[in-house]
């Protein structure tokens, strides 16, 4: 019951995060507007990690676990109500069918290569087990058929004029790329937390507030320099900030200090806000009114991808290199 509500869940998310980064494309169109609301998109998104982690946290300690899918159904008649006050239509002209047998491929294939890489951590299987070879080779398989049916159908899921371009590709990829990255920051860092550190939930919570707080002061930050000097210096300036944050976190131990772990944070934290809020936005400039939902969506999407891979894949090969005592 869980896991089908939480493939709900999901569904429903799918459908509103892209709806979110769409109306902001079509309604911001001038750089420097749009710049500012993908900073106050990612500041927002930034605080509501805070709180969410916080509240998650507290729910946890004092109530029960339940109660952290349960807050979500308050908290989303509140947004039905103020969409339904504030929100104003926006779709695209002529015809839309759906691209059914891309969803299913897609799926099918994620899937695959999702639990190929679960299982590959198993004690007893490992990357050359016979289950996991089928599974990973299958489904990058399928994702290739998947392709190439996108490639010839007359209402593709993805089409390849968005994903194509040089500067949305590198976008979408670097976004992939980044997922991986905070995947396994926020899942190896709680076990370290929790397990090594001795920390209680509501702890954990509030151990991740610098990470949280750099994203949102960075964010804006970010909205005024975009504009002046384009993506390119902050992503690459963002990627190595980050990567310098990953690398003390990479360094811990038992004894490691907590102010060594913030500094760490707030490194990440600056760096990820400095690549992904002109990520985003580059992500989708030139995209055309009818391609926004779709190019929003693919924003979202490699964000999810890489999550998912990230956590399976990295949590894959730490088993693989722990020895088993």
């Amino acid at each position: 019951m869980l896991i089908g509500a939480r493939v709900v869940q999901g569904v429903y998310a799918a459908l509103l995060t892209p709806a979110a980064l769409a109306l902001l494309t079509v309604t911001f169109v001038d750089p420097r507007e749009r710049a500012k609301a993908f900073a106050v998109y990612g500041a927002i998104a930034g605080g509501g990690m805070a709180v969410g982690l916080i509240l998650g946290g507290l729910l946890t300690q004092y109530v029960s676990w339940r109660w952290t899918l349960g807050i979500n159904v308050p908290l989303s008649a509140v947004a039905i109500l103020m969409g339904v006050k504030f929100l104003r239509e926006s779709r695209a002209e002529g015809e839309r069918r759906y691209d059914i047998p891309g969803v299913v491929m897609s799926a099918i294939g994620l899937g695959m290569l999702v639990y190929g890489f679960t299982i590959a951590g198993e004690e007893g299987r490992g990357w050359t087990a016979p289950l996991t070879l089928t599974l990973t080779i299958g489904g990058f398989l399928v994702l290739v058929v998947f392709v190439l049916w996108e490639r010839r159908s007359s209402h593709p899921l993805l089409p390849m004029r968005v994903f194509m371009d040089r500067s949305r590709g590198g976008s979408y990829l670097a976004l992939v790329l980044t997922a991986i990255g905070l995947s396994a920051l926020f899942f190896f860092l709680t076990f370290y937390f929790q397990g090594s550190l001795g920390l209680s939930p509501l702890q954990t919570g509030l151990a991740f507030i610098p990470f949280a707080i750099a994203i949102v002061a960075t964010s804006t930050l970010t909205a005024s320099l975009l504009p002046k000097t384009g993506p390119r210096p902050l992503v690459v300036s963002g990627s190595l900030i980050a990567a310098a944050g990953m690398l003390m976190l990479s360094r811990l131990s038992v004894d490691t200090h907590l102010a060594f772990i913030m500094g760490a944070e707030v490194l990440v934290g600056v760096g990820v806000a400095l690549a992904v809020v002109p990520l985003s936005s580059t992500a989708l400039i030139g995209v055309d009114d009818g391609d926004a939902g779709v190019a929003s969506a693919l924003v979202n999407a490699v964000q999810q991808i890489g999550a998912a891979m990230g956590i399976t894949l990295l949590n894959a090969a730490a088993a693989s290199a722990t020895p088993v005592t």
